[in-house]
């Protein structure tokens, strides 16, 4: 899927097929550029019963899921989700959807055999050495990376592949398995932050946020590094509302919590929580 006609093509297709055969319809891990699409899409009413989701831990990289039943429409907020207490989820219901099954995201944890003799491995190391193994990248999502180890999302349909061949991350010899959950310490720190700017405007925002000009934030846009809630951003004059999850590719993520109130210069206070 290369243009944006391309991909609403497909993403018409999988949830036209979901309605017709009354199956959930999965695609594999979505680009920004895709993702974006299906934001439009979504918002402008196009798709019916889709939704999309990471695996958890504030995944960027998502699968989109086409449900069989039609069903209130959301940005990731569907009566078929369901949370699970392992921060996986079950797409479906019984009652609504007529049944249910698990989202298909599995997490691989990959760690040295021996700790003190390993390299210093990074995200680059282990995805490298996933998809040496012949595994496509669209099949893999997030790598979360703690102590060197990486804990990485992939389509279940590659998780036992990947866990049966994968021994060595650039010259260190690991272990691999499939985990149900991401550790408690690798779940999504926020720090919070209060800005004072002129208006609630991304560009505004963003030159106060990473300390840039006006000229370099308006770049960003223009260079379509600016996504809000996954939806490329075109202008750079988009007002944010409270929730929205910004991703500046390059610069980092975070969440827009609303205003709180004017300085005496009559600024505007906002606050947000970056990650960390």
């Amino acid at each position: 899927m290369d243009n944006e006609a391309d991909i609403k093509h497909r993403l018409t297709e999988l949830g036209e097929r979901a309605e017709r055969t009354g199956t959930y319809v999965y695609t594999d891990f979505l680009s920004m550029a895709q993702l974006s699409v299906f934001r439009k899409m979504q918002r402008a009413g196009e798709l019916k019963n889709a939704v999309v989701y990471g695996g958890g831990g504030g995944s960027a990289d998502k699968t989109a899921v086409f449900g069989p039943k039609d069903g209130p429409q959301g940005v990731d907020e569907h009566p078929c989700v369901i949370e699970t207490e392992r921060c996986m989820v079950r797409f479906g219901d019984e009652e609504l959807c007529g049944y249910s099954e698990d989202f298909p995201i599995s997490i691989v944890k990959i760690a040295p055999v021996q700790a003190k003799f390993a390299d210093a491995l990074t995200h680059r190391d282990f995805l490298g050495a996933v998809l040496g193994l012949g595994i496509e990248r669209e099949k893999t999502g997030d790598i979360f990376i703690s102590d060197n180890t990486a804990y990485m999302f992939v389509n279940s349909a590659i998780a036992e592949f990947i866990t049966d061949n994968l021994e060595y991350v650039k010259h260190t010899h690991v272990k691999t398995e499939i985990v149900t959950e991401l550790p408690e310490a690798m779940q999504p720190r926020f720090e919070k932050r209060t800005v004072i700017v002129s208006s609630n405007r991304i560009d505004a925002l963003i030159s106060k946020l990473y300390n840039l000009s006006r000229e370099q934030s308006l770049k960003l846009v223009t260079e379509a590094r600016v996504f809000i809630n996954g939806e490329e951003i075109t202008s750079n004059s988009k007002q944010l509302k409270e929730g929205d999850v910004v991703s500046v590719r390059g610069f980092g993520k975070w969440i827009f919590r609303g205003e709180s109130g004017k300085t005496r210069k009559d600024r505007l206070c906002v606050e947000i929580e970056v990650y960390v």
